[in-house]
């Protein structure tokens, strides 16, 4: 039986490494293999885990010394490669969203008191309640326990994430010497370089601590962008 579950993981173990942000809006049609128009249609794939990094990325490259040129100069190297990522962790929590009729139905009932049928076909969010009802915090507290103990989810993330490191993150971390925007200055022992390379051991502590800081802000971005999806598909329904 043709499987297209196959079909798009063939499609992610083939083109992580290769693909470019460029190249994305290809990518984005497959979303039709899922039939997941009424989730996906209306949302944006949202690039937001190279923004949670950057900042935690720049603090750990600086405690190993190395200079602001040569941590810009990784961070935008690796700009591209963390997109890419991004596109698939906003593809299977749309995908995963796309089932969850019960939490899509808990939250139309509640848009129902603030809008009428008229106002939702024109809405784009729901922002304006998101503050205002005291249910949205809990329903989105109870989302992210199911999110936090669904096994296939966490498989899912867990594949998704080894793919990367193994193919991508780790032999690009291993070898951040050759990415280094080294500067020489002059001191009394004569002319030096502003930073040392970096040893074996120093890039393995990088690749180990960026690979924890990947999983904090995949889990982050995974719930946002499935709570976003079951928002997506509610608003869709009165289209």
């Amino acid at each position: 039986m043709y499987s297209y579950d196959n079909e798009i993981s063939q499609v992610y173990s083939n083109n992580l490494v290769n693909v470019s942000t460029k190249k994305l809006n290809k990518l984005e049609a497959c979303v039709d293999l899922y039939n997941m128009k009424s989730v996906a249609n209306g949302s944006r794939v949202e690039y937001n885990i190279y923004l949670f990094l950057l900042k935690d990325i720049k603090a750990l490259l600086n405690e190993f010394g190395l200079c602001e040129m040569s941590v810009s100069n990784i961070c935008h190297m690796l700009h591209e490669d963390v997109n890419t990522l991004d596109f698939y962790v906003n593809f299977y929590s749309y995908r995963k969203a796309s089932f969850d009729v019960k939490t899509m139905n808990e939250l139309e009932q509640i848009a129902l008191e603030h809008y009428n049928i008229s106002e939702m076909h024109y809405l784009r969010s729901f922002y304006d309640i998101r503050y205002v009802d005291k249910r949205i915090p809990v329903l989105k507290k109870k989302l992210g326990l199911k999110i936090s103990k669904d096994d296939s989810i966490a498989n899912e993330k867990e594949e998704m994430l080894n793919t990367f490191f193994r193919d991508k993150l780790k032999p690009f971390v291993m070898n951040l010497n050759a990415y280094l925007a080294t500067q020489f200055i002059i001191t009394e022992d004569g002319i030096v370089p502003e930073e040392s390379y970096l040893t074996e051991d120093e890039m393995f502590q990088i690749y180990i601590r960026f690979t924890n800081l990947f999983k904090k802000y995949v889990d982050k971005e995974y719930y946002h962008c499935f709570y976003k999806a079951i928002c997506q598909s509610v608003i869709n329904r009165y289209k």
